[in-house]
Formats: C-alpha cells, structure tokens, sequence
C-alpha cells in the first residue's frame, strides 16, 4: 500500500482497525481519511453478503447508501458502496469496500467532505490498486 503524500498516520483507538491513515489538512471541516478495519469470516458469509449487512445498517442509521463497482484489492475480489450522510453537522461521504483475505474480511472506509468525494476516489483508488498482502 502506498500512503499519498501530504498523509500521515492517524490515531484511532479502536482494536479492530488494521490501518488507519489521514490528510494533513483539513477541508470543509473535515480530514480526508482512510481506515481499514477487520474481523473473523463467519462460517457460510462471503463479501456480498457482509457488504448487504453493511449497507443496511448505514440505511438504518439514515445515510443514502448507492452500490459502486466490484473491484480486486491485492487480487482479490471487493464489493462496496457509497454512503452520504450528515455527521457533526458536515456532509460526508464515504466509500466502503469489502473484501475477504482467507479467514478475515476486512472493510476499506475512505471518508472525505462530500465535496471532496472526487479527490478522495482517486485517492482511494490509488491506496487500494497498491494494495499488497504480506500474510
């Protein structure tokens, strides 16, 4: 994975995320940013099915939630959809892709100001065309 410059490392306390990078300056109130996150496959559930669950639950939670293309991150096959949505008062917009590396599925979430959704996809896809296993 190649970081973009003007990026660094971000500080998330959460145990589930794998990596977790953003832009040095903010925009309309908002840091550019990427995390990746991941859990245990569960027996029977493939990426369709977790990128369905994923999207209904932002749909609960009031965000339009609109399909993207299938696309391969480090070969493998991904699934993913744009979320919009209101957060602390700022419009975002937020791509996920899901994606399944043997027994872990790990979800890719690039979140920018909605008006800077265009730079942040050709910054999502720049991250993820890099995009290498190690394990």
């Amino acid at each position: 994975m190649t970081k973009p410059s003007g990026w660094s490392k971000a500080s998330v306390p959460n145990a589930q995320i794998s990596l977790a990078i953003k832009a040095d300056a903010q925009t309309d109130g908002v840091f550019t940013n990427l995390n990746v996150t991941s859990a245990p496959a569960a027996s029977g559930q493939d990426v369709s099915a977790y990128t369905s669950a994923g999207a209904t639950q932002m749909r609960q939670q009031g965000a339009t939630v609109t399909p993207v293309a299938d696309r391969k991150i480090g070969g493998e096959d991904a699934k993913g959809y744009l979320v919009e949505r209101t957060y602390s008062g700022a419009k975002l917009a937020q791509t996920q892709y899901f994606v399944q590396k043997g027994s872990t599925v790990y979800i890719a979430t690039m979140t920018s100001a909605a008006s800077q959704k265009a730079n942040a996809d050709s910054t999502m896809n720049s991250i993820l065309g890099s995009w290498t296993w190690t394990k």
